[in-house]
């Protein structure tokens, strides 16, 4: 069989999965997931090998401008593959309408940072990075100080040292201090540069070129769990590493969100003194954001895959203390049903991706507005700076980018949306280099 052949098989496949799952979908939504029967089959994990290696062939000599329309690009018959080649990629970020930063790896695994456009290139000695809510800073991680630049490749704004690991831990207790510095959850840097937000599994600090305030774990829960390691393992080293530590900032710069999965949602001010402890909409605090006006904190938690994100406006903050489930006039739920790993926020809109492998977009009351699906748990979103383009990671190891709200359907698409893929980098291991489809 042929390309052109192979392209006719692969390209009628797709409208017709596409096409099912839209449809079994639809009715899903209206009607409920119980009584609508199965999943439509995909039938084309039989072609999928000859379709990656024609992937392969394109990338090999440079021929990879027509890929997309002779092979629309999928997830699900490369699941098999993307067992054994794909992985985690986050963070990632737009460092402007035309370049993209992203770490080949999970955030608490050892990988390059790599910046990509019509290539990939490598970023040596950089760990991590962030930037601030408006884009314009950035702060990359390096292995003695944490760098604050006015642009990626910009001026210096300012150096910054990495926290001891001591800060913040009571008295009369003694904590083996070594931070990770390869396993940092989240760096985003305050509007005015002076400051970055980290998170990090050794704790959640604010990090100035003073030093650092740690937000998490907190005094009194560092005293709780102490105390039971005394009782308990009563020979082994203190610790008490975090999962699921997330933060955000404002982008007033004047707001500090912050969680994990042993705390509630916590709000702190721009002295950082606590003002409000949210309890969760669901089991496990999990991601926080601001709204693009910085009107309004989101908070999701999770249990299992699933989740729920819940909202408060942030002049109904301060004093706010509730507990887990617990309904509030100044609570809102904004979505119930995902876990989320990532999100941004655009005018009156929120786009969440989910564990579930969707992108799902709802306005500020929650009221839902589309969704559109990628494959495997998205684990980074960004807008360009444009806010034109869409960017998503994924644990199968995509790069995606798509054209928002094109006005016209996308019949290869799977969701409800009028966005059309513009590019696919398949980061995959055991790859002689990265794929773009």
């Amino acid at each position: 069989m042929n390309d052109a052949q192979l392209s006719e098989r692969w390209r009628r496949a797709s409208l017709h999965y596409a096409a099912a799952v839209n449809a079994y979908v639809a009715r899903g939504l209206s009607e409920g997931w119980s009584n609508i029967g199965p999943e439509p089959e995909d039938g084309r994990a039989q072609l999928a090998e000859a379709v990656l290696e024609a992937v392969r062939r394109a990338n090999r000599v440079g021929h990879t401008a027509t890929l997309r329309e002779l092979f629309p690009p999928a997830w699900s018959p490369f699941l098999a593959t993307i067992e054994k080649k794909g992985r985690s990629l986050a963070p990632m970020a737009w460092i402007d309408n035309d370049r993209i930063a992203v770490h080949l790896g999970a955030t608490y695994e050892d990988g390059p940072i790599v910046v990509v456009r019509d290539g990939v290139v490598e970023q040596p000695r950089v760990l991590s990075f962030g930037r601030s809510p408006d884009g314009t800073l950035f702060a990359l991680a390096f292995e003695d100080e944490i760098e604050v630049r006015k642009g990626w490749d910009g001026p210096t704004v300012a150096v910054l040292p990495w926290p001891s690991g001591q800060e913040g831990i009571p008295p009369g207790y003694h904590v083996e201090s070594a931070i990770e510095k390869s396993r940092i959850k989240q760096l985003a840097v305050f509007p005015d540069g002076e400051r970055v937000l980290l998170a990090l599994r050794d704790g959640v600090f604010v990090v100035s070129r003073f030093g650092a305030t740690r937000l998490l774990p907190r005094p009194e829960q560092y005293t709780r769990l102490f105390e039971w390691l005394r009782k308990t393992y009563p020979n082994d080293p203190l610790s008490a590493p975090l999962a699921m530590e997330h933060g955000a900032v404002s982008p007033q710069g004047d707001l500090v969100l912050a969680g994990c999965q042993d705390s509630k949602h916590l709000v702190f001010d721009k002295d950082l003194e606590q003002i409000a402890a949210v309890g969760p909409g669901s089991e496990y605090p999990h991601f926080a954001w601001f709204s693009a006006d910085g009107k309004l904190a989101a908070f999701n938690a999770c249990h299992f895959y699933n989740g729920a994100s819940i909202g408060v406006p942030v002049e109904e903050l301060a004093g706010l203390d509730t507990d887990y489930y617990q309904s509030h006039p100044s609570i809102r739920m904004l979505e119930d049903g995902a876990r989320v790993y990532a999100a941004v926020a655009r005018d009156d809109e929120f786009i969440v991706g989910d564990a579930g492998g969707y992108l799902r977009a709802f306005d500020l009351l929650g009221n839902f507005r589309w969704q559109h699906f990628i494959g495997s748990t998205i684990t980074a979103l960004d807008l360009s700076p444009d806010k034109r383009k869409l960017a998503v990671t994924s644990c199968a190891g995509f790069l995606c980018v798509l054209q928002l709200h094109t006005g016209e359907r996308d019949p290869f698409a799977i969701g409800t949306a009028t966005h059309r893929e513009l590019q696919r980098w398949l980061f995959w291991k055991g790859e002689d280099a990265p794929l773009m489809w």
